[in-house]
């Protein structure tokens, strides 16, 4: 068996709901197929990694060989018949996406990729339409209440129904906050199905890291407004908005329409620190805000009464019809 390993593949893997049964059944499906093709593509933390872990033990075990791709394999040196596994292809240059396209476009190579859904480009594009011509793509949206019993099944552990619902709510589904959320579950000490406080906290530890680790400066402000308006997606329009949710839903921090769910929006309030950072949103940043504590809003009124700031009250004054008290 011939297996590179890319060393960034640790620091891509979280936590996940030991990939939904769905999945697991397609993997099943792939790795038994006389010729594995596959295209997998699903948000940080949804589970490609794992499935492929799982891919690559089911291949061993059939006594297939494959190769898991990194920067010393040449896609174009392995042999037809072996399995060529792609886990990141968001991260390649545009160089070695295109050898991969011409590996999928031979309806006679073995190839399975995992991707998250941005960064697009043309080839990648390609990849997932003659990968998906082939068997059904594998797309690994947002957690069930089925998956997450299975999870809590494959542990030996039980929630309540209550406590099921909470993280859910909490999430949004999104995969590695799920784990997270059941992980720091205690389910000893769990008086307070509805509230769940710590466990609140803890989730938000993690995602108050996951967004320090944002290098895009666009990206980081528009998940700032985001947080404080109400509804809809503030901050640049038209285009520019579709390309920033979607690559806000890459990062395993908006659902695929833009929408944040509520422990995102929380850790990035409780991070913000309210006067210093108005100014850097912007005056379309303080018309959303605005708006938000205008049609009652209650976390943006408390933003905003955090601020104790004299010039916040006058730019809110300035870009609202309506301020708080």
């Amino acid at each position: 068996m011939t297996m590179h390993v890319t060393p960034t593949e640790a620091l891509r893997t979280t936590p996940l709901l030991a990939a939904p049964v769905q999945a697991r059944s397609h993997i099943r499906d792939i790795a038994d197929a006389p010729l594995p093709r596959a295209y997998i593509v699903g948000a940080a933390g949804s589970g490609k990694t794992a499935l492929l872990r799982h891919l690559r033990d089911l291949l061993s075990s059939r006594g297939m060989v494959f190769h898991v791709l990194d920067d010393r394999l040449d896609p174009a040196s392995v042999p037809r018949s072996e399995v060529l596994i792609v886990d990141g292809l968001q991260l390649l240059d545009e160089a070695r996406i295109e050898a991969v396209l011409l590996r999928a476009k031979n309806p006679d190579a073995a190839i399975v990729v995992a991707t998250r859904p941005w960064p697009r480009s043309s080839a990648g594009s390609a990849i997932a339409r003659r990968l998906g011509a082939d068997s059904p793509s594998i797309v690994l949206g947002p957690a069930t209440r089925a998956e997450v019993v299975d999870l809590l099944e494959a542990q030996g552990r039980a929630l309540s129904p209550a406590c099921i619902d909470a993280i859910l709510t909490l999430t949004g589904g999104l995969g590695w906050l799920v784990a997270r959320a059941i992980d720091a579950h205690d389910t000893a000490r769990c008086t307070d199905p509805l509230g769940h406080a710590d466990l609140w906290r803890s989730v938000e530890a993690h995602v108050s890291h996951r967004l320090d680790l944002i290098d895009d400066a666009r990206l980081a402000q528009f998940l700032e407004v985001l947080a404080l308006v109400r509804d809809g997606h503030a901050g640049p329009e038209g285009e520019q908005v579709s390309d920033l949710i979607a690559q806000g839903h890459a990062e395993g921090l908006l659902l695929r329409n833009g929408t944040m769910v509520p422990v995102v929006r929380s850790a990035i309030r409780e991070a913000l620190p309210p006067p210093q950072r108005l100014a850097d949103l912007g005056a379309d940043a303080v018309d959303e805000i605005a708006a938000a504590v205008a049609a009652g809003d209650e976390p943006s009124r408390a933003w905003v009464l955090a601020a104790g700031d004299p010039r916040l009250g006058a730019s809110l004054a300035e870009h609202g019809d309506h301020l708080i008290d």
